[in-house]
């Protein structure tokens, strides 16, 4: 299952802006770095909820593709996308930022050590529903 995450140029809720180049930089990174990698529940440092197949920067944004496990979690995240629901990915890890002149908080340096699933996201949802796919 295909999962949106951050995307590029755009501000989200927290007024911070991720600039294309320095996404597609992280996503590139972390898949060098990360062979294999689990999604885990929001807020949890331990409760992965599906294995990692596929992270990757497209039209402006990251998408992950995971294959949910057979656990409560995982079930569960896999049921409400069955029937409807947006789950999106949040990212953990580093990050240098700098006041724009917009006055926005933007991402100058970003490393993604995890991803975390989320019922909710940090962009317009309407944005995103009109984002479409990767």
């Amino acid at each position: 299952m295909k999962l949106t995450g951050a995307i590029a140029d755009i501000p989200n809720k927290s007024n911070t802006v991720y600039p294309n180049e320095v996404l597609k930089k992280a996503v590139e990174e972390y898949n060098e770095t990360y062979s294999e990698s689990y999604l885990f529940d929001q807020g949890s440092e331990t409760n992965a909820v599906g294995k990692i197949n596929n992270v990757k920067f497209e039209n402006n944004c990251v998408f992950v593709d995971v294959d949910f496990f057979d656990s409560n979690r995982g079930l569960v995240c896999k049921a409400l996308i069955e029937n409807g629901m947006n789950l999106f990915v949040s990212t953990s890890g580093a990050a240098k930022a700098e006041k724009n002149e917009q006055g926005q908080l933007e991402i100058k340096n970003l490393t993604i050590n995890r991803f975390n699933v989320s019922p909710t996201n940090s962009f317009d949802v309407k944005f995103v529903e009109d984002f479409g796919e990767g």
